[in-house]
């Protein structure tokens, strides 16, 4: 590893642990994530009732619930996190808090992870995206998923200036397969 990747890496750990205060001296539980598919039924079933949980708290209609201020907070700051030093750093404290959003409403709530790896060659294939956990493809002009576990989330975004909430749907398209890149996922 060259030398300016490790300082980057150390001050990237060091600035985590100051600026989010990951340093838990009282941790009494160790949580361990699981790959989704090592889930049995009924704790991905606890899965779904929890993340559905913060999906769908919003106060009234057509506000914000707890999930989307995080999907928020996460596109806001997509520019500084993704292809930064900071990268882990920040998605492992934005994957905590997520966590602990759940926690509130099921405290034995842990959110198991994708290894998208597994699919990464051909997504449609996934057994994680087809109506058993995520939803398959999109389907009509707006690629609303029509099937799976969130199929009836509608996300609200803070609009700003330039940018106009125009989601009515939960959304997924692949790219046409007589294309460059059959495969890949477009958001």
């Amino acid at each position: 590893m060259y030398y300016p990747i490790k300082q980057a890496l150390v001050l990237g750990i060091v600035a985590s642990i100051s600026l989010f205060g990951l340093v838990n001296a009282d941790c009494q539980t160790i949580r361990v994530r699981r790959e989704i598919r090592d889930l049995s039924l009924e704790e991905w079933n606890q899965c779904v009732t929890g993340m559905r949980s913060i999906m769908f708290d919003a106060k009234e209609k057509g506000s914000p619930s707890s999930y989307d201020k995080q999907a928020q907070l996460h596109y806001s700051y997509r520019m500084e996190t993704h292809n930064s030093p900071t990268f882990l750093m920040w998605h492992r404290k934005f994957i905590l808090e997520l966590e602990e959003l759940v926690r509130k409403n099921d405290p034995n709530f842990v959110l198991p992870y994708w290894d998208w790896l597994a699919d990464s060659q051909a997504p449609e294939l996934s057994l994680i995206l087809t109506d058993q956990y995520f939803g398959s493809n999109g389907q009509g002009a707006n690629m609303c998923i029509q099937d799976g576990n969130f199929k009836d989330f509608a996300p609200v975004y803070a609009e700003t200036p330039n940018e106009k909430n125009t989601l009515t749907c939960l959304t997924r398209g692949y790219v046409s397969s007589d294309s460059k890149y059959p495969n890949r996922i477009v958001p």
